[in-house]
């Protein structure tokens, strides 16, 4: 005779997997869907010190003047070799950031859907949370694109909400 695992430890052991599932999704994304990376966008960080914005200019920096309360008396300003490059990357990682909030979104609400159907509790614990986190996780990468989000999570709501209500129904 087969001893049944005890309600909790069916349910823990749903919310481990679902921990697994989100990890392997995530470290799929990084791995097969190359993200666009900062040091190729802005190289090393300057050794020398620029002191003055001609010399910053001359290799390439923006010079930025200091805001009273000055930190360094012999200096009006900063060099900032940043603001162009990081205008690159950021023009680069956009397009990357909203592909995966759109992979996540999908395979997130793939996984709910599966998770209304399922009838094993383990694998339903497992597909509803691994589902929601990486619907989550997809919105927290894609923030910037705030109307893609609201859009797209408005239509996996009503979705969602349809399924509920269809799959009561039967």
């Amino acid at each position: 005779m087969k001893e049944k695992l005890p309600l909790w430890v069916r349910i823990v052991f749903g919310f481990c997997l679902a921990i697994l599932l989100v990890s392997f999704v995530n470290v799929g994304i990084s791995l097969f869907y190359e993200n666009p990376e900062y040091e190729d966008f802005c190289g090393k960080t300057p050794t020398s010190f620029f002191g003055n914005q001609t010399d910053c200019e001359l290799e390439g920096g923006i010079w930025q003047p200091y805001m009273e309360p000055r930190p360094v008396e012999s200096s009006s300003g900063y060099c900032d070799f940043y603001v162009k490059c990081q205008e690159e990357y950021d023009k680069a990682n956009e397009p990357y950031q909203r592909n995966a909030f759109v992979i996540l979104a999908i395979i997130g609400f793939g996984s709910i859907v599966g998770g209304l159907f399922v009838q094993i509790l383990t694998l339903r614990v497992m597909l509803l949370a691994s589902g929601t986190i990486n619907v989550l996780i997809g919105v927290i990468r894609d923030l910037e694109d705030r109307t893609l989000v609201f859009i797209t999570l408005g239509i996996l709501i009503a979705l969602g909400i349809y399924l509920v209500i269809r799959h009561a129904r039967k």
